[in-house]
């Protein structure tokens, strides 16, 4: 079993696809993956668009 660490290291360096994988199978790192989604958003070397995650 990967360490917690090890799995923050993956999500990091995690494509959209991956990431969406790493955060459903892992629900109790959910509250990390969001961290590092908003401090990399709001880096200043942040050149993606986040996609809207949205539900009608």
């Amino acid at each position: 079993m990967n360490s917690t660490e090890s799995i923050l290291e993956q999500y990091r360096e995690a494509d959209f696809e991956r990431r969406l994988n790493l955060f459903l199978e892992c629900p109790a790192l959910r509250t990390r993956f969001v961290e590092i989604d908003q401090s990399e958003s709001s880096g200043s070397s942040f050149t993606g668009s986040i996609p809207k995650r949205c539900c009608s």
